[in-house]
Parts: structure tokens; sequence; C-alpha cells
């Protein structure tokens, strides 16, 4: 299973890249998801066209969008048509809590891709393992102008993870600086 990173985003809400806003630990957010995903995948690539990576993830591939302006659902179809493997782990870049004891649970489940978190309010589509299966939905929906990845899983069978009170944090992403802090 390979991981992919999504970044690159337009971080407008952030008011700068969210991929290299540095943690407590001294460490980037992208670097911290990076780690995480490293304790389950071997290969792990970016997705989209970050404005900034940290030095020592130079050396990881990058996978371009292949559609512009219409959101992660084009980070998804780059990867999914990228052929690199035949699953793969996602995350975005923004999950300064993220840890592994909540991916294992994710890494370890069984049905259906993709399979994703539901918490009690709402699916989480960018934190999931997918396969290049859903690549035609993919594509009809970019064609149709449907860009809402949850709008996805709607009309795709998936498989979806009920997250317990006690991981629910670890899936916060950080969208302004008060987030951050």
């Amino acid at each position: 299973m390979t991981g992919a990173i999504f970044c690159g985003g337009k971080s407008s809400r952030m008011g700068q890249p969210k991929e290299v806003m540095v943690l407590k630990s001294g460490i980037t957010l992208i670097e911290h998801v990076y780690q995480t995903l490293s304790v389950f995948c071997s290969t792990i690539v970016l997705l989209g066209k970050p404005s900034e990576i940290p030095v020592p993830l130079n050396q990881l591939k990058r996978i371009a969008d292949n559609f512009t302006g219409i959101g992660p659902i084009a980070g998804l179809e780059a990867l999914l048509s990228s052929e690199i493997d035949s699953e793969y782990l996602i995350l975005p870049c923004d999950l300064d809590q993220i840890n592994t004891s909540v991916l294992k649970i994710l890494v370890d489940a069984e049905g259906a891709l993709p399979i994703v978190f539901r918490r009690e309010d709402r699916l989480e589509p960018l934190i999931g393992r997918y396969s290049p299966e859903c690549l035609p939905l993919i594509r009809e929906n970019i064609k149709n102008k449907r860009y809402s990845l949850k709008g996805l899983l709607a009309d795709l069978e998936h498989t979806e993870i009920p997250v317990s009170k006690e991981y629910d944090f670890a899936l916060n992403n950080v969208n302004t600086i008060h987030d951050f802090q």
C-alpha cells in the first residue's frame, strides 16, 4: 500500500502554506503526517503542487493534478491514475494530531474500498484507503463538475469505520492559525 499526502491547497483560511507550519516538536505539519504514514507505507508520494516542501521530504515523488482548480478530487484522480500501486492510504497534510494508533484502525479494517472514517456527524473522505477501481466514477464526476468527495462516496460502495470519541481529536485538521496554536 502506497501512502499519499494531499498538499498544495490554497490555505486561504490559514493565510500561508499549511504544509510548512512548524509544530511544537520542531517538525512541519507535512513531516508529521509523513512520519505517521511511513509506519505503514514504504512508499509515500505528495499530491498537488505544494509551494514549499521541507528539505527532508524533497526526495518524495510528486504527482501533479491532471485537472486544476477543482479541489482534492483532482489529486485523488491523479493518484489513482498513476498506477503506482493497487491500494493507497491517503491523508491531508494538515493533521497535526494524527497518530499511528488511529491509522492502524484504518489499515487493519476490512471491507469494500474505499474505506474511510465516519465521525458522529460526517465522513472523512480525505483520510482513507482507496483503489483505482473507483477511478471511472471519479472521472465521470469530474466531467459532470461534481467535485465533492463526500458526493463521490455516496455513489460508491464503501466501508465506513466509526471513530470513537477517544480518537476523534486525531482527525481534526488545521485550517486557521487559531487551530494551530
